[in-house]
């Protein structure tokens, strides 16, 4: 196991982050425009993105593990940010290309959960006016059959 074996993983792993991301944009825009047909094939897929997301998760931190034991390396931790640490305090790697893509990764991750927020943010408003309008209209047949009564 090389260090480059675990750039190509994070190389993947960035790509699929991304398409994930481009998903949650487009549950956004299905959320936005009331498009049911849309958003539950789309939730049907981000399942589909959370099994491939874990499964990189652990093969991540298979080749984490691995690369750690070829280099004595003791981590805290079997996650990437603590890996690229103690590869810098090692000063034996070139490390610019695997912290820039781990700054891209990070952002990536950022991103998906600022844009999930939002997403929560719409059902909730959306889930708020259904309620108002159901409050209303049960309000306004009240009305209604009593004036019919009256």
């Amino acid at each position: 196991m090389e260090i480059s074996n675990l750039f190509n993983e994070m190389k993947n792993q960035q790509e699929l982050l991304q398409k994930f991301l481009d998903l949650i944009y487009l549950q956004q825009k299905a959320i936005i425009n009331n498009d049911i047909v849309v958003l539950e094939d789309l939730l049907t897929k981000e399942g589909a993105f959370f099994n491939q997301i874990e499964a990189k998760k652990i093969l991540m931190s298979d080749i984490i593990i691995q690369l750690a034991v070829k280099y004595s390396i003791i981590l805290e931790s079997n996650n990437l940010s603590d890996f690229i640490n103690s590869l810098k305090l090692k000063n034996e790697f070139k490390l610019t290309g695997l912290i820039k893509l781990h700054e891209s990764i990070k952002k990536l991750v950022y991103l998906i959960v600022e844009a999930n927020n939002q997403n929560k943010i719409l059902i909730n408003q959306a889930k708020s006016f259904i309620k108002q309008l159901v409050t209303i209209f049960a309000h306004a047949n009240k009305n209604s059959i009593l004036d019919r009564r009256a």
